[in-house]
C-alpha cells in the first residue's frame, strides 16, 4: 500500500463512521421516544355487585313499622312494590285495604269504650280485641289516631264488636232451714196427769 491511498483509506473510514453513528442516533432516537411515549392504560372492567334483593317479609315488616310511626306514604310504596311482584299476598292486601278503606267496613259498625292500660298498644290491642295484630292501622284510623305507635295510656278509644258482659256475681238463694221435726209428747207425760188425778182422788 503506497502513502498516497492512506490519506483515501481514513476517509473511507471516517465516513462509515459517520454513517454508523447517525444510524445508532437514528436507533436512540427511536428507543428513546418509545420509553418516553404514553404507555397504554388497561382498565379494568368494574367488578358488577348483583344488587341486594329486598324479600317480601322485609318490606312488609317495613312497611308495619312506618305505619306504626304515621308515615303512610312510605309505606304504600313498600306495600306497592310486593304487591308489583305478587298481587295475591294476602297481608300486602290487608294493609292496603286498612290505609285506603273506611275502618268501620273493615272492623264493623258497632264499637264500644275501653280504656287504654298502661303498657298496652295498638297492635296488642287489636292482637287482644280483633284476634289479629296487623289489623292495628285500621283500629287506630277507627279512634282518629294518625300515629299509632303513640303512648296510649289512660286514653278511651273505641274497640270494634259488642262490649262483653260484665262478671255476674253469684247469687246464692238462701237455704231454709231443716225442717223441725215435732216433738210428740212421751207416754210417761201423757200419762202423768191421769196419774197424778188418781192419786188425787185416794
Amino acid at each position: 500500500m503506497s502513502c498516497s491511498e492512506l490519506p483515501t483509506q481514513r476517509g473511507a473510514s471516517r465516513l462509515r463512521a459517520a454513517r454508523l453513528t447517525i444510524i445508532a442516533a437514528a436507533m436512540l432516537g427511536l428507543v428513546l421516544a418509545g420509553c418516553t411515549g404514553v404507555a397504554p392504560r388497561i382498565t379494568l372492567a368494574p367488578t358488577r355487585v348483583a344488587p341486594r334483593t329486598i324479600s317480601v317479609g322485609d318490606r312488609l315488616s317495613y312497611a308495619i313499622v312506618l305505619l306504626g310511626k304515621g308515615q303512610v306514604q312510605a309505606a304504600s310504596d313498600q306495600i306497592g312494590a310486593v304487591l308489583a311482584e305478587d298481587p295475591k299476598q294476602p297481608t300486602a292486601q290487608l294493609l292496603l285495604s286498612e290505609i285506603e278503606r273506611n275502618p268501620k267496613l273493615i272492623l264493623g259498625e258497632h264499637s264500644h269504650a275501653y280504656r287504654v292500660r298502661p303498657g298496652e298498644t295498638m297492635t296488642s290491642m287489636a292482637q287482644r280485641f280483633l284476634g289479629d295484630d296487623k289489623l292495628f292501622y285500621a283500629l287506630a284510623r277507627l279512634n282518629g289516631i294518625a300515629i299509632p305507635d303513640e303512648p296510649l295510656s289512660g286514653r278511651i278509644i273505641q274497640i270494634p264488636g259488642a262490649a262483653p258482659r260484665a262478671i255476674r256475681a253469684r247469687v246464692q238463694k238462701p237455704t231454709s232451714p231443716p225442717p223441725t221435726k215435732r216433738e210428740e209428747p212421751s207416754t210417761t207425760a201423757q200419762r202423768t196427769p191421769a196419774v197424778v188425778a188418781w192419786r188425787l182422788r185416794i
